[in-house]
């Protein structure tokens, strides 16, 4: 790429960076929604008194819509309102990217201190004030996507064990939405989520209760040291994007292992990714996913003084090598349609 390219190539990158801060606020602040709502175009002043906010507050974000080919506005500058076919796309998960990005902004300087030769090894993601929240939103609006698109096509084969009855565990289970999701699907079976985070835990049984679900329970418990009664005591175990995070990922696997039934089924979900930086060159999706990594998922993984070479994006054959490694025969593996996933089906 020539100078003159590269420098309008970056200007682009740093300019998208800044819109997708007002995309974010436009999301905090219910403008978006406002924008959705409208059954035709709208004034300043109307969107403001609609969205319940500060009309020169407004203008400005308008400003940055509009000149970010978001928002449309006539020649006067007069009215404005968001197409139709735009409308959607507002309701899907990547609108939350967005307020990671702002999430992730917050710890730059943490970050920056763990680059440092003195500097701290990582910090855990129990640090971030607002990311169980975000994660909590995150899965609650694509949970039934996940589940019936991702992960229980995969499951055909087994689906009957679910129907029947079976203890299931959820490692890593977040804020409990795959979890409930699940149970409410299958009333027959028990499911036990489990988390490290008193906050992620505390929320997960706050889903529990708002989604009515009486076959499920969450438990604070460290997956690297799972109790010794567990031995061979849940059927299924789902692990939802959590590997790449922990400090410590065979001791997990071969806790699962432990804990798994013979014959049990593990179904496990990770990025699917290339470990090759040469294989992600220009693809702009690779380079959000290893930003959001080294902001979140590498400096948990090192928060215990675990030096490590993974990151969210680790290839399919690091994944595959380590499962191997656990004991656990692949049955298949397929990419994911809702999230840059895949999805392994194993058998102890």
């Amino acid at each position: 790429m020539e100078t003159n390219a590269f420098q309008q190539y970056l200007i682009d990158v740093i300019g998208s960076g800044f819109l997708a801060l007002s995309v974010a606020l436009g999301e905090r602040t219910g403008l978006l929604k406002t924008m959705c709502n409208l059954t035709r175009a709208a004034t300043i002043q109307e969107i403001a008194q609609e969205a319940g906010l500060k009309e020169r507050y407004v203008a400005e974000w308008l400003g940055a819509m509009v000149a970010g080919k978001i928002v449309e506005v006539d020649s006067q500058s007069t009215f404005y309102s968001l197409p139709n076919q735009y409308k959607s796309v507002f309701e899907s998960t990547m609108i939350n990217m967005s307020l990671a990005l702002v999430m992730c902004a917050r710890q730059q300087e943490n970050l920056q201190t763990c680059f440092e030769l003195d500097g701290p090894c990582g910090y855990s993601t129990r640090d971030y004030p607002d990311y169980y929240p975000w994660l909590n939103k995150t899965r609650a609006s694509m949970v039934n996507n996940i589940l019936d698109q991702d992960i229980i096509p995969q499951l055909e084969d087994i689906q009957d064990r679910l129907e029947s009855g079976v203890l299931v565990a959820d490692i890593g289970c977040g804020t409990g939405n795959l979890t409930c999701g699940l149970a409410r699907r299958f009333p027959k079976s028990t499911f036990v989520g489990i988390d490290y985070s008193p906050e992620a835990v505390k929320l997960a049984v706050d889903t529990s209760a708002d989604n009515v679900v009486n076959n499920v329970s969450f438990e604070l418990c460290d997956a690297e040291k799972l109790p010794e009664v567990w031995k061979e005591r849940f059927d299924i175990i789902f692990v939802h994007d959590v590997i790449h995070d922990v400090c410590f990922p065979d001791k997990i696997l071969s806790e699962i292992h432990r804990t798994l039934k013979d014959g049990g089924i593990f179904s496990l979900v990770e990025v699917d990714a290339c470990a090759s930086h040469f294989e992600s060159k220009n693809n702009l999706l690779a380079a959000m996913a290893y930003t959001f990594s080294m902001h979140t998922c590498l400096p948990n993984s090192m928060a215990t003084l675990a030096p490590t070479d993974r990151r969210s994006c680790w290839g399919k054959k690091e994944v595959t090598d380590a499962l191997n490694k656990a004991g656990f025969f692949i049955l298949r593996d397929v990419p994911t349609m809702n999230e840059p996933n895949r999805h392994f089906i194993m058998k102890k």
